[in-house]
């Protein structure tokens, strides 16, 4: 699963990384101004989606919104559905309350996963040589409150682990560069690529080091949530 990744890059930094044709209609404003070290469930996130009512042109790449949405979908007793996994979405895409399923990309520079060792859950950050940017291929769907407030959230689609992540843990999310980016948005993706695009990354893709395990606090959100540690650091590092 993925419960926790990480936003460090700046917005401008962001929008030059993705070189999309076009941002539709406008960025979000004051989202990345403040570093995110350690993103938790039913936070606002950064999306990219495709843009609502702008025209298709095969021409080019697609026209993408980059907005905000929430983290997680609502769910029964006050828990939130904030990983799919792929084999549900390949069996039939749809999302888990069976409403047709909006694909959309949340946008990361890393992500946290914990390794079992023994009764302890050591965290670790996996992330991109250069902290390069990347996507994670998600859902979206709009929801109403009694009040009728609409809210709009996504889920992250996870997929098995890749060989190296895979000694940390099972599953991880579903990673994306900027071309399967792209590929995922259109709107006539047919099912043969789905499953070209929800795969384990490559071994390569990624590096990771261990945490310290203060990541697991509400709240926490710093520098020091990415940094290195090991053996008695994990005592001693408030």
């Amino acid at each position: 699963m993925c419960g926790r990744f990480t936003l460090k890059t700046p917005i401008e930094s962001i929008c030059r990384q993705i070189n999309l044709f076009d941002i539709w209609p406008q960025e979000p404003q004051g989202l990345q101004s403040i570093p995110r070290y350690n993103i938790f469930p039913s936070e606002e996130i950064l999306v990219l989606r495709k843009g609502l009512g702008s025209p298709v042109d095969t021409a080019r790449a697609p026209a993408v919104e980059l907005l905000t949405m929430q983290w997680g979908f609502s769910a029964e007793k006050m828990k939130r559905i904030v990983n799919t996994r792929a084999e549900t979405i390949l069996d039939q895409e749809r999302t888990p309350r069976g409403e047709p399923a909006k694909r959309c990309v949340i946008v990361a520079d890393g992500y946290y996963e914990w390794k079992q060792e023994g009764t302890h859950k050591i965290p670790y950050y996996f992330f991109r040589p250069q902290q390069k940017i990347f996507g994670m291929a998600g859902l979206w769907r709009t929801a109403k409150d009694q009040a009728e407030n609409i809210t709009e959230s996504c889920t992250i689609i996870t997929v098995p682990a890749n060989e190296k992540a895979g000694q940390i843990h099972e599953r991880m999310p579903a990673l994306l560069d900027i071309t399967q980016t792209l590929r995922w948005l259109e709107v006539d993706l047919r099912r043969e690529s789905l499953q070209d695009l929800l795969i384990p990354a490559p071994n390569a893709w990624l590096q990771s080091h261990p945490v310290h395990h203060r990541i697991n606090r509400v709240g926490i959100d710093d520098p020091q949530c990415v940094k290195a540690v090991y053996c008695d650091e994990q005592r001693s590092l408030f």
